[in-house]
């Protein structure tokens, strides 16, 4: 057939056939570069749906450690609130367990997540009947551990490598900014609390609170540059503004602290347990509310 053909409808004939060759090329190269596409930011949304469900059982976990803490200090006025928190944070368990059952083994969290979901657990049944310092230890093993894994979420999922300034400066005040922070802010309102109820001070607890202290005005400052960056590329989102006025919030957290407890003795310690944690806890609150709004944006 081919030799039946001008030299110019073979040229033509040649032609058709490259040029079909390479759509076809073009647009297999097209369908694997639109799919990884895909799979990367599918994942994003996987990672950022995680985080969603984990934070807030960090947040009850945090206020079920400082409440216990008191409680077990001595100062009784918290056992009702204790029980609501419990509740609450029974709930959010329940929400960690559901959400990493979908997306635990992509995000590489599996193992560590079924850990601290058994931590969890034990704490809301059994953290009545333990020594203080246990409970302590062992709710602080918790929460340090979901900080962690949500900052490991954000590297398995891609958050971190987000191209989008727009949306990686969020990424970075809700992944990397806010859980340390909030982590400090949480150690030293338990601590705080439990010095009160018992107007007992120890050596150690005045060292840790002096550290946590100078760790948190460090974190305060990152996040500060995290929230001022994201302020930048989004600055009709009203929960950055806000939530810039917390981090200065957290100036007058520290002031507290340092006046009603670093600065005196036990004996003079005029605050009950429960006053400094829920003073304390005033200024921590509002800081999780916008944590929570920015997170889904």
């Amino acid at each position: 057939m081919l030799k039946r053909l001008k030299l110019g409808q073979k040229l033509g004939l040649v032609a058709t056939i490259l040029i079909a060759a390479s759509l076809f090329l073009i647009y297999q190269l097209y369908s694997i570069v639109n799919t990884s596409v895909i799979a990367f930011i599918q994942k994003e949304v996987h990672g950022i749906i995680y985080i969603e469900q984990i934070a807030p059982l960090n947040r009850m976990m945090q206020l079920h450690r400082g409440t216990m803490n008191v409680v077990l200090n001595g100062d009784l006025t918290g056992e009702t609130k204790l029980k609501e928190i419990r509740a609450s944070a029974s709930e959010q368990l329940k929400l960690f367990v559901a959400i990493d059952k979908l997306y635990g083994q992509e995000l590489e969290v599996e193992l560590e997540a079924r850990r601290l979901q058994a931590l969890a657990l034990a704490l809301l049944t059994n953290a009545r009947e333990m020594p203080p310092e246990e409970s302590w230890r062992k709710h602080t093993d918790l929460n340090e551990s979901l900080v962690a894994m949500i900052r490991k979420i954000a590297d398995t999922s891609n958050l971190i490598l987000d191209g989008d300034l727009r949306s990686y400066t969020l990424m970075a005040i809700v992944a990397v900014g806010a859980p340390p922070l909030l982590e400090e802010m949480g150690q030293i309102r338990g601590i705080s609390g439990g010095i009160a109820a018992k107007k007992v001070k120890t050596p150690i607890q005045q060292a840790n609170l002096e550290r946590l202290l100078f760790e948190l005005q460090f974190a305060q400052r990152t996040q500060l540059t995290y929230i001022q960056d994201a302020l930048q590329y989004n600055p009709g989102i009203k929960a950055l503004k806000d939530i810039e006025t917390r981090n200065q919030a957290v100036t007058a957290f520290v002031a507290l602290i340092k006046r009603e407890i670093v600065n005196k003795d036990a004996a003079d310690i005029t605050l009950l347990g429960s006053e400094i944690f829920a003073q304390s806890t005033a200024i921590i609150a509002p800081y999780w509310a916008d944590f929570e709004e920015i997170a889904p944006i």
